[in-house]
């Protein structure tokens, strides 16, 4: 715990009060539902007064009014994607006496780099939520050590010595999952340490296939995997080669929100008091999130385009008796679509439920060039032999009745994760 206090006296959060907050309350889903509006008024109250932006969007709501029926002012907004943001960004940004805040950016790997600010107190509210979900779901505890498998989106923002006091600090050893290889120099001590696993589950599946004897006597209690979509055949892989658990994390955070799963796996279960979360029919006809963000006030995204496609889940309504509220059916990104020449678009999600009925095809990875030609890139053992079997057949008719007349092939999966790039399911180049 000590630990956690030294970086948030250096970093200027409150992540351990808000871990042990977490461990402490009761909280049930009329009270979270009830400490939501009530965190929803005092934004929507404060951004009115201080920020030029929504000061004219809600000059004729009164003080009262929006403390009695905030979600009702909410929907009065209007919607805010990259675009409104970046063309309104000297109105938008307006910095609130006595609230800490830090810049950020996203990390460009579904797009550019999107910059934007947040609150320190929405900082605080994310990572101790994190922390929490570690701690029920693996008995992890502050300054427990652990291991990260990632590229530099996981990273603190920063200089290379202030990133490696966070490490030390944080008891984490990082490992750089951007190039696995077998003849990576890793400490296997460390790794033998180590209660529970972090990152991409592309990083990760590749160094268990290429280093599974690093993992020999391991102690790791669970494997928390973020960033990419977690396919059905990975986790399988993960759980059958460590034996331990495996939870996916969801996390967004320019919306102020990050989520993890429960044991039951049907959704990601959220903090309410950080993020206010919302869903609109989008112009593909996708159930797409708004996310508002709840302790931000010097930078306000509001009812904010997140670019993900999910159902949100009420209070209570998980099968764990968990009272938080959940994002459920979260398909990807919207961007994750493969567009027909009949106009249709096809959701990657959809191949997901093809390929785990083949159990041959560990990852798989789709490509779609400007001219609407597909490549389904696959992971298999011996591809050249397993490409004259009947088992693809079989995949290419089912393929084939998904895409509906699309021109398609399949060839092996040779790329390696390169770069800072995570590992993209699906990426469709048509305009």
């Amino acid at each position: 715990m000590m630990r956690y206090n030294v970086i948030d006296y250096l970093r200027g959060t409150k992540v351990v009060r808000v871990y042990n907050r977490f461990n402490t309350n009761s909280y049930t889903a009329e009270s979270l539902r009830n400490m939501q509006r009530q965190k929803l008024a005092e934004l929507l109250k404060s951004i009115r007064m201080s920020n030029p932006y929504f000061a004219l969007l809600l000059h004729e709501r009164s003080e009262s009014e929006i403390r009695s029926k905030p979600e009702k002012v909410l929907k009065s907004l209007p919607l805010m994607d990259k675009a409104l943001i970046a063309a309104n960004r000297a109105t938008l940004f307006r910095p609130v006496p006595g609230r800490p805040y830090q810049a950020k950016h996203t990390g460009g790997s579904t797009g550019e780099p999107f910059p934007y600010h947040v609150d320190l107190e929405t900082i605080s509210e994310m990572i101790g939520f994190h922390f929490w979900n570690w701690h029920r779901h693996s008995g992890y505890r502050l300054g427990d050590p652990y291991l990260t498998v990632a590229g530099q989106s996981l990273e603190p923002m920063g200089h290379q010595l202030k990133i490696a006091v966070y490490h030390f600090l944080g008891n984490n050893y990082l490992i750089n999952g951007d190039v696995i290889s077998e003849q990576m120099a890793v400490n296997s001590r460390k790794i033998r340490k180590a209660h529970l696993l972090y990152g991409y589950p592309s990083s990760i599946f590749a160094l268990l296939e290429k280093n599974p004897s690093l993992f020999d006597n391991h102690q790791l209690r669970a494997v928390f995997t973020t960033s990419e979509q977690l396919l059905p055949n990975v986790r399988e892989f993960i759980q059958n080669r460590l034996g331990v658990p495996v939870f996916d994390i969801y996390g967004a955070y320019d919306g102020g929100i990050l989520s993890c799963e429960c044991p039951e796996h049907q959704g990601f279960h959220y903090n309410p008091l950080n993020c206010y979360v919302e869903t609109y029919e989008n112009e593909a006809g996708q159930n797409e999130l708004l996310l508002t963000s709840l302790n931000t006030q010097c930078f306000p995204l509001i009812r904010y385009r997140v670019g993900d496609v999910a159902i949100p889940g009420d209070f209570g309504s998980c099968p764990c008796g968990s009272p938080f509220p959940m994002i459920r059916n979260l398909l990807g990104r919207t961007r994750d679509l493969i567009r027909l020449k009949s106009g249709e678009a096809v959701h990657g999600s959809r191949f997901n439920k093809v390929m785990y009925g083949f159990p041959a095809v560990r990852r798989y990875r789709i490509v779609q060039t400007d001219d609407y030609r597909v490549t389904v890139h696959l992971d298999v053992n011996n591809f050249s032999t397993w490409s004259h079997s009947e088992q693809k057949k079989n995949l290419e008719l089912k393929i084939g009745t998904i895409l509906a007349g699309t021109d398609f092939g399949i060839e092996a999966l040779t790329e390696t994760h390169a770069g800072n790039d995570k590992f993209k399911v699906i990426e469709s180049r048509v305009a």
